[in-house]
């Protein structure tokens, strides 16, 4: 078997197993997505505007390299990657008491059974 032969054989098997994956991840995030909406519906709109900071931040760099501004792709990706890191920690942070009340919720549901 030839190199070509063994990439165009990989490339041609990428599409499906990619299907495969998303077809066996989506049940769990549409259950995951269910159980935050029911059990953190106060706490949603903090959370999506987490999320959205967090995107935004990751993003920052590459509209910044399409535009000239950063020179090398990898500079951009570094910096997206390191902003988004940064935005993760702080929500997670302002999501302390969220994220507390959460596990108090849970350690309590464990001893009652």
């Amino acid at each position: 078997m030839t190199l070509t032969s063994f990439v165009e054989l990989i490339l041609l098997g990428l599409p499906q197993t990619l299907l495969a994956l998303i077809l066996l991840v989506l049940p769990q995030s549409l259950r995951a997505t269910g159980d935050l909406f029911r059990n953190f519906r106060p706490y949603m709109l903090r959370i999506v505007t987490m999320g959205a900071l967090a995107s935004g931040l990751f993003l920052l760099p590459f509209v910044l390299w399409s535009q000239g501004t950063i020179p090398p792709y990898l500079t951009a990706w570094f910096f997206a990657l390191l902003l988004a890191l940064c935005a993760l920690i702080a929500a997670g942070f302002a999501l302390q008491p969220v994220l507390s009340v959460a596990v108090q919720q849970t350690t309590s549901e464990k001893s009652e059974r």
